[in-house]
């Protein structure tokens, strides 16, 4: 994170000491953004015309073009469109910087404590926050601007080209990152920018931009222009490009599963106008692993930070700011974001400490500390993550709904096929009634490969159970919840959560008691200061999870597996990417799954995901963890192989 030794200050305006300029104009900043780039890009006018528009920026600095912007959207935009704000900071501010350097402009005020709210801490990749009653989404990526614009799946409307003086900060204004500009460019996407550089005239018209140099603000010329070339799709990984889903007037969608991946699910695309229903084949919402009392939101760390850990990591940043503006909205959510404990040896603890990861991430403790955090004495040091939690999965399912009161839920509907029509409607059946949308989400745990079109995933059930333990009123309080390999959860003073068994290939939910036993031996051996006595009786609930063998979700389009057997069927011959078509899936469809025991903090970026997805929007995830989640993922290395 930026600190103050990497700023300047002269009457309250920051320059940047690394590259001696200023973050804004030094007479009216606020003007300038008004008229370089709001005015500049001709809006507001043009997104009076869309449902959808999409700002592309090259640095977010103090935030000032996002909070202008923002306040000009509220004021102008139509009631149900919606703005994608997509920037990029390798040296992000605080936000102590943030509120001084904006402090100029009190009818900012308001869009700048939003900001604030929402800013999330300084971990390089992709942040998605939602703002203005979710109305507006801001994809705020720290890291260089080249290698973040590569990792994007976006089509921007209009850019703000700002990065700091070319002379002193040339990268922002280079051959490559203007070739990325032009690929996430369509014909009409605009640009406007302060400078009148010749090299950057230059660069822009060579990537495919009408280049014109018009008055500036404040200096006697700048430059704006429009792209003009039809966008190149050839793409590095075909086989996972992104479907293009046709238009549809009826925005009807059909989400399969009650449970917190479907409502989630449902929850997201009512937000942006899509009518929803859940069929769901019990008497009740969250009847199967959802329905358990309660289960931990938190990050998953591996010492080499890899796909599995970046991914989480995301889901977890997404989750937190998601729960923290639904609890806000309904107060009824049972969310406790106090932090997790999760113990550690001594040199694990070193290692990912090397993370190097913001404190308002994770925290290194040793046993003593930690033991403050627990309430009991611990043997072992622990990583403390301040903003994890836990929720009742149950209580999160049913204030979604309440949230949203046009959900439509259907009860004891098990969906036995699925069935698309020359004109891509898709036909849902069940034992008593047959449905109609335009697009169907599988979002039904370990059933989800029960489709024709879904067969081919790997997906595997894994029962789960847990086990309630009543606490005697001499135990010690438990502060919080505590990992340790399985994990104990403190549902009140004199009740606790621990858990989870994990059987793979069973999916029987009566209780066992060698499970829990196992429970209770894991919970004895890593804190056995927390039970006095042996628990009087064994409560709890087993659940099926669905998993797969990479242990990351299936998250995405279904793929049309005919399709890519015949047109990929030469990868294994180490062809270059580009001689090969790009996918083609089953249109409409897609799938959120695979989320085994970590689904609570993964569905909600499921969602937004496969919202993103469905509607032609810049994605939540970089190209890199799409990838790795995409559904067809499996079939490409089955090819690779054979």
């Amino acid at each position: 994170m930026n600190t103050q030794e990497n700023i300047t200050w002269n009457n309250n305006t920051p320059s940047s000491t690394q590259f001696e300029d200023v973050y804004y104009s030094t007479t009216d900043g606020l003007a300038e953004t008004q008229n370089v780039f709001i005015l500049g890009n001709q809006l507001p006018q043009r997104w009076q015309q869309q449902k959808t528009f999409v700002i592309g920026e090259t640095g977010f600095g103090t935030g000032l073009n996002f909070v202008a912007t923002l306040a000009q959207w509220e004021k102008s935009a139509p009631q149900h469109a919606q703005l994608n704000y997509i920037s990029v900071e390798k040296y992000p501010l605080s936000k102590r910087d943030i509120k001084k350097a904006l402090n100029h402009w009190s009818e900012l005020d308001r869009y700048v404590d939003e900001l604030l709210q929402v800013y999330p801490s300084d971990v390089a990749g992709f942040h998605r926050l939602k703002l203005l009653k979710d109305r507006v989404s801001l994809t705020l990526m720290i890291g260089d601007a080249k290698q973040m614009y590569r990792q994007l799946i976006a089509t921007v409307d209009a850019w703000y080209l700002d990065g700091f003086a070319p002379s002193r900060n040339p990268g922002m204004w280079s051959v490559e990152l203007c070739k990325e500009i032009a690929r996430l460019s369509q014909p009409g996407t605009t640009f406007s920018t302060y400078t009148a550089a010749g090299q950057v005239r230059r660069n822009l018209h060579h990537a495919g931009f009408n280049v014109s140099k018009v008055a500036g603000h404040g200096k006697r010329e700048r430059l704006c222009g429009s792209f003009n070339q039809t966008p190149n799709l050839i793409s590095q990984a075909p086989w996972f490009h992104p479907p293009n889903l046709p238009a549809s007037n009826r925005k009807k969608a059909i989400i399969i599963g009650g449970g917190i991946a479907g409502i989630s699910m449902a929850h997201t695309l009512s937000q942006s106008e899509w009518q929803t229903i859940i069929l769901e084949q019990e008497d009740r919402v969250a009847a199967q692993a959802s329905g358990n009392k309660a289960g931990i939101v938190m990050p998953k760390l591996t010492l080499d930070m890899d796909k599995y850990a970046q991914f989480h990591l995301s889901a977890f940043f997404y989750t937190v700011s998601w729960l923290r503006n639904l609890q806000s909205r309904q107060p009824s959510l049972d969310w406790h974001p106090d932090g997790v404990l999760e113990l550690v040896d001594k040199q694990r603890g070193t290692q990912l400490a090397k993370l190097k990861l913001s404190k308002q991430v994770m925290q290194a403790l040793d046993a003593e500390q930690a033991s403050l955090y627990a309430g009991l004495t611990l043997e072992k040091n622990a990583l403390f993550f301040p903003t994890a939690g836990w929720l009742a999965p149950a209580n999160l399912c049913t204030t979604l709904l309440k949230d949203n009161p046009e959900i439509h839920v259907a009860l004891n509907q098990k969906v036995s096929s699925l069935q698309q029509d020359a004109d891509n409607t898709w036909h849902v059946s069940t034992q008593t009634k047959s449905y109609t949308a335009d697009v169907v989400v599988i979002c039904n745990g370990p059933s989800a490969d029960q489709f024709q079109q879904t067969k081919h995933l790997p997906i595997t059930p894994s029962r789960g159970q847990i086990s309630d333990l009543k606490q005697t009123a001499s135990a010690p309080t438990l502060l919080r919840p505590i990992c340790y390999g399985g994990y104990v959860i403190p549902l009140s003073k004199n009740e606790l959560l621990c858990g989870a068994s994990y059987t793979s290939d069973d999916k029987t939910v009566a209780l066992k008691k060698e499970d829990h036993d196992h429970n209770i031996k894991a919970l004895r051996q890593h804190l056995p200061d927390l039970l006095t006595e042996q628990p009087q009786a064994h409560e709890g609930r087993a659940a099926t999870r669905a998993t797969t063998i990479d242990r990351l979700p299936l998250i995405g389009p279904v793929a049309n597996e005919s399709f890519y057997r015949i047109a990929y069927q030469d990868i294994k011959h180490g062809k270059r990417p580009h001689t090969f078509p790009l996918a083609q899936y089953h249109s409409g469809l897609y799938i959120a799954s695979g989320f085994g025991s970590r689904g609570l903090t993964t569905a909600a970026i499921a969602a937004e995901l496969v919202t993103n997805l469905i509607n032609n929007k810049p994605l939540t995830l970089n190209t890199t963890l799409y990838h790795a989640i995409h559904p067809a993922r499996f079939l490409i290395r089955t090819l690779r192989k054979q």
